[in-house]
């Protein structure tokens, strides 16, 4: 594959970001990413590799955005965030386990009562 080609893939998906992330509007996403429109126009119009800065600032701002598929096109857009839903899990983990260890606590006391 040509470098060119990949370029303006890359492109496709970056506009791909700004339309479902961004509603479409360029200015939004450029502030979001903390670049200049003109810049970013100038880069879609000639239909050049957009800078690492950007792409960078895309993976940084949006965690769920697979960088495979931003960069090479491989996999799907979103992935799923395994770090978050393991620190859920956890977290759901340690309440479940003071819940029996309190309920535990209340049926000694129940059992002591008799």
């Amino acid at each position: 594959m040509e470098f060119d080609k990949i370029d303006k893939e890359v492109l496709k998906r970056i506009i791909k970001v700004v339309n479902d992330k961004y509603d479409g509007v360029m200015a939004k996403f450029c502030q979001a990413m903390g670049i200049k429109p003109p810049s970013f126009f100038s880069t879609l119009k000639r239909e050049g590799d957009p800078s690492y800065k950007l792409l960078k600032a895309i993976i940084g701002k949006h965690k769920e955005i697979n960088p495979y598929w931003l960069m090479l096109g491989e996999g799907e857009m979103e992935q799923v965030n395994f770090s978050i839903e393991n620190q859920d899990l956890k977290e759901k983990l340690e309440t479940a386990e003071k819940e029996i260890i309190y309920l535990k606590k209340i049926n000694s006391l129940l059992e002591n009562q008799k």
